[in-house]
C-alpha cells in the first residue's frame, strides 16, 4: 500500500470539504462511489494504490464542472477558496487584494457560486465525474447511463375527494387511466376530468407525465430527481406510483415550464 504524501492528503481534504459544502452534510468520495455501485475492493484499490493519480485527475475535472455552473469571477474565487487549482488556499484578505474588492464581496461571490452548485444537475455532474475518473484510473468499463424518458399524457386529469364510505364511482372507471386510494379519512380518485360529474369535490386542470418503464424496484431517487428541480422552480406536483413506473401530475398552466426545467435536467419527452 502506498502511503499518501502531504500533497495527496491536502487534495483529499479540499475535495471532501467541497462535497460537504455542496451537499450540506458530511460526504466523502467513497460515499459517492458506493452509491454508484463500486465494490469495496475497488474503492480500497483506488485508495491504497492510485489515490494520488485519482485525486490529481479529479481536481482538474471538478474545475471543469464548477466552470460549467459559475461565472468567471465567481469561478476564480471559488476554485481558489476550495483549493481546486492545486495551490495553497489564499486568505480572504489575499483574494480581496488580488481582485481589488472587500472581504465581504469575496464571501458573497463564493456563496453565489456555491448556491449554483446546489442544483440537482450540478450535483449529478459532480457525482458522474467522481465515478468516471475512478473507472478510468481502475480501467473499468464505463457505466451505461440510462436517460429517463417522460411521456406527456394527452387527457386532462382531475383529483377528486370522496367520503371514505363512498363506493368506488363507476364514472371514474370509464377512462384508460385512473387511480384510487382509500383511507379511513377519504376516497381519493384521479381520473379523466371529462368524466367527473358536476358537484364532485375535485381539483381539475392537471396533466400527467409518465416515466417510461418498467422501472426496476432497485432503482432509487427517480421521483426525487423529478420533484427536486421542480420544487426549486416553485412548481407543485402530485405523484402516483404503480408496480411498473411513476406518474407525475402537474398543473396544465405549468406544463411548458416543467418541460423546460426537466429538459435542462437531462430528461427526454414524448407526447401521448
Amino acid at each position: 500500500m502506498l502511503q499518501p504524501n502531504h500533497k495527496t492528503l491536502s487534495r483529499l481534504h479540499n475535495i471532501n470539504k467541497l462535497l460537504e459544502s455542496i451537499y450540506k452534510q458530511p460526504l466523502q468520495l467513497s460515499d459517492i462511489l458506493k452509491n454508484d455501485g463500486f465494490e469495496d475492493a475497488e474503492i480500497a484499490l483506488l485508495r491504497n494504490e492510485h489515490l494520488d493519480q485519482y485525486l490529481s485527475v479529479l481536481l482538474g475535472r471538478l474545475k471543469l464542472v464548477v466552470g460549467n455552473f459559475t461565472k468567471n469571477r465567481h469561478y476564480d474565487i471559488f476554485v481558489s477558496r476550495f483549493g481546486l487549482n492545486d495551490m495553497p488556499i489564499p486568505t480572504l484578505e489575499e483574494l480581496a487584494g488580488s481582485y481589488n474588492v472587500s472581504r465581504e464581496r469575496v464571501r458573497q461571490l463564493e456563496k453565489t457560486a456555491l448556491k449554483r452548485l446546489h442544483y440537482v444537475k450540478a450535483k449529478s455532474s459532480i457525482e458522474t465525474t467522481v465515478s468516471n475518473v475512478a473507472r478510468e484510473i481502475l480501467m473499468l468499463p464505463p457505466k451505461e447511463e440510462k436517460i429517463l424518458t417522460l411521456q406527456i399524457m394527452a387527457e386532462t386529469l382531475a383529483v377528486c375527494r370522496l367520503d371514505a364510505t363512498n363506493a368506488v364511482p363507476e364514472w371514474a372507471l370509464k377512462g384508460s387511466f385512473f387511480s384510487m386510494t382509500r383511507t379511513s379519512d377519504e376516497l381519493s380518485v384521479v381520473c379523466f376530468q371529462s368524466l367527473v360529474p358536476d358537484g364532485v369535490n375535485c381539483q381539475g386542470e392537471w396533466r400527467g407525465l409518465k416515466v417510461l418503464g418498467p422501472l426496476d424496484f432497485t432503482l432509487t431517487g427517480i421521483l426525487s430527481s423529478l420533484a427536486t428541480p421542480l420544487a426549486q422552480a416553485g412548481i407543485s406536483i402530485f405523484a402516483i406510483s404503480t408496480f411498473d413506473t411513476d406518474y407525475l401530475l402537474i398543473k396544465s398552466s405549468d406544463l411548458f415550464e416543467v418541460v423546460n426545467v426537466l429538459t435542462n435536467e437531462g430528461f427526454m419527452f414524448l407526447t401521448d
